[in-house]
C-alpha cells in the first residue's frame, strides 16, 4: 500500500511535468533546471529516509523507500547521478538486510552495468558498486565471484589518484579471508605483505 505522503509527492511531481508539457521551448530551459534540482532534494530526502531506517533494521520500509526514490528521480536525473547512484546502493542493502540476495546482486549489477555505459569499464565510479557487490557474494561464500570483484576493484583503485587506505583495506582483507578460507596460503600471505605494505605508506610512523 502506498504511503500518502509518497502520493501527494507523487501526485505534485506529475503536476509539475504536466505543467512543463503546456510551457514555450524557451521558457522550459528556465524551469526544467529547477525542476531537477526539487527532483534532486526529493531523492536526496528520501536517501536520508532509507539511512534511518537501515539503522533501524526496517528493511522492507526500506526497499519501499529507496525504490519511490529512484522511481522519483531516475527518469529525470538518471541512473548515474550520483543521488540516484546512492539510491541503488541503499535499494541493495536493503535487500541484502532482508536476505533478498538475488535483488541485490540484480540491483547492483544493474548500477555497474549502466556506470559502464555512460562512462567505461575503467571508471573509477564503479568501484562503490564492487565493493558491494564483493561484499555480497563474501556473505554468501560465493567465494570466487568475490574473488573476481574484489580484484577487479583493487585494479581500478591502483589506476586512480583518489584512492584512500579504507577504499584500498577493505577488499584486500576481503581477499585474505578468502584465500584463507580456500587454503591457499601462499596466495593469503602475498595479499597480507601488501596490505602491511600499505599501512607503511599511509602509517609510516606505525
Amino acid at each position: 500500500m502506498t504511503h500518502p505522503i509518497q502520493s501527494t509527492i507523487a501526485i505534485a511531481v506529475g503536476i509539475v511535468i504536466g505543467l512543463a508539457h503546456q510551457i514555450p521551448i524557451h521558457a522550459k530551459e528556465c524551469i526544467l533546471p529547477r525542476y531537477e534540482v526539487v527532483t534532486e532534494n526529493l531523492v536526496n530526502d528520501h536517501n536520508q529516509q532509507v539511512v534511518e531506517l537501515l539503522t533501524r533494521k526496517e528493511y522492507e520500509a526500506a526497499v519501499l523507500t529507496a525504490q519511490f526514490a529512484i522511481a522519483t528521480g531516475e527518469s529525470v536525473l538518471g541512473i548515474t547521478h550520483p543521488s540516484i547512484v546512492t539510491s541503488y546502493h541503499h535499494l541493495s542493502q536493503a535487500y541484502r538486510g532482508s536476505k533478498q540476495y538475488d535483488k541485490a546482486e540484480a540491483t547492483l549489477l544493474k548500477l555497474i552495468q549502466a556506470t559502464e555505459a555512460k562512462f567505461s569499464q575503467e571508471s573509477r565510479n564503479l568501484i562503490p558498486a564492487l565493493h558491494d557487490l564483493g561484499d555480497l557474494y563474501f556473505e554468501q561464500g560465493q567465494y570466487d565471484k568475490a574473488e573476481t570483484v574484489y580484484l577487479r576493484a583493487l585494479s581500478l583503485l591502483e589506476k586512480t589518484s583518489a584512492k584512500t587506505y579504507l577504499s584500498e583495506i577493505a577488499p584486500l582483507e576481503k581477499l585474505i579471508a578468502i584465500y584463507t578460507a580456500q587454503g591457499h596460503s601462499s596466495k593469503a600471505q602475498q595479499f597480507t605483505q601488501r596490505l602491511n605494505t600499505l599501512r607503511q605508506q599511509f602509517y609510516p610512523s606505525k
